[in-house]
């Protein structure tokens, strides 16, 4: 009777019902797809759609090419058809390779057993994989799996099917990113103000810059090395704060992204030792001080290797080559020892090869973009390796 009588009293009610059911607006695909946040989010949706790409293309190419996917972290982001071509004067034999990358942002093994669900299914196949595995991915510690994995990489369904191999914790990020939706998609409020102030930048430009270069480098392959200070100017650019990154169809990113088939080319440079270690320092209290193996995405490992094998593809694990301060770490730490010596003995029972960067000795370029990161000039070195290891 007293509410009747001063209405106004209801007002914060109807304001937190109204702020509640807006919030609940950004849980709609269309929506996220015109909002996307900094991070990771951009790359999940990218490799969801080009999932389709990669089924489309399949049965258009010419049986002598070779298609090969790209599963891994950040760590495997420059795997792709770009970092082949200073490896084409080494003979035709790398000319023939199609590469797909489908790695994400702090990716772990439930994402690549999600991913070899969709893309290994009806006829027309990848004949090769490249799964790029990380210390990282196997502690149940950090939380990666909740988000960015859980909460942009897979499916509802896939979630559901696996909720009893979710630890406690990333169910608790996953539930949460759902009943509060902006901050599940971490809204960022310094990003909404940085692009705000680059305003539509349109990046059309971007495409074609990336487009010459790779013709050109198929047909003279010592360009490509000419081409690099270019190459991160046009990345650099594609990074650079606008409105257009919040939308999935005009972002300079995911069209380079497409442009690339996935791989990203970004992290050019150097670190120096000290940089390194002061980094490595950094990581080792984030990541290694707590590590505890987890069960569950060594159960989701398996089951990515066993889905492979089923389908024939040819497949090579690698252990993501590291700076020599953190590479000491994981040595001294005898649970990440005893993740790599399980990865070994289950990529062999399933027929696949493991490698080691860190100890492979054709490995030769050891520059560092950050701690744990190669820069580019470096993958050359890795897709020879990782190529030949297919064959």
């Amino acid at each position: 009777m007293h509410i009747l009588r001063a209405p106004y009293l209801l007002y914060p009610v109807l304001f937190l019902g109204l702020v509640f059911l807006l919030d609940k607006v950004f849980l709609i695909p269309e929506v996220r797809d015109n909002f996307i946040q900094p991070g990771g989010m951009l790359y999940y949706r990218q490799r969801d759609l080009q999932i389709n790409r990669l089924h489309n293309a399949l049965p258009e190419l010419p049986a002598d090419r070779r298609v090969a996917v790209v599963f891994g972290d950040s760590r495997s982001f420059a795997i792709g058809d770009m970092t082949n071509v200073p490896l084409l004067e080494e003979g035709p034999d790398f000319r023939s390779w199609i590469i797909y990358n489908f790695a994400g942002p702090q990716a772990v093994p439930a994402y690549h057993t999600y991913l070899a669900e969709r893309i290994f299914q009806g006829p027309q196949r990848p004949g090769y994989a490249i799964v790029g595995i990380s210390p990282d991915a196997f502690n149940r510690r950090a939380g990666i799996f909740g988000s960015p994995v859980m909460t942009f990489g897979l499916s509802r369904e896939f979630i559901e099917r696996y909720w009893s191999q979710v630890p406690a914790q990333d169910r608790a990020t996953y539930t949460g990113s759902r009943r509060f939706a902006l901050t599940g998609m971490n809204f960022s409020f310094r990003g909404f103000w940085e692009r705000l102030r680059g305003g539509w930048r349109g990046a059309a430009e971007d495409s074609s810059v990336v487009e010459g270069i790779l013709l050109e480098a198929n047909h003279d392959p010592a360009s490509f090395a000419r081409s690099m200070p270019l190459l991160r100017e046009t990345f650099e650019n594609a990074a650079t704060a606008s409105l257009d990154l919040y939308s999935l169809e005009h972002s300079p990113q995911r069209k380079l992204l497409d442009l690339a088939r996935g791989a990203q080319y970004l992290w050019f440079g150097r670190r120096t030792d000290q940089e390194l270690e002061q980094e490595t320092t950094r990581l080792v209290n984030f990541y290694i001080k707590n590590f505890t193996v987890s069960q569950e995405q060594f159960f989701f490992f398996e089951l990515m290797l066993e889905r492979l094998q089923r389908s024939g593809v040819r497949v090579v694990v690698f252990w993501p080559r590291v700076n020599a301060h953190l590479q000491a770490a994981y040595e001294d730490e005898p649970q990440i020892q005893s993740v790599w010596r399980r990865i070994e003995q289950l990529t062999a029972r399933y027929g696949a090869r493991a490698i080691n960067l860190n100890t492979h000795p054709d490995m030769r370029c050891s520059d560092f973009y950050d701690a744990s990161h190669l820069s580019v000039h470096c993958f050359p070195d890795v897709q020879r390796i990782l190529l030949r290891a297919l064959r």
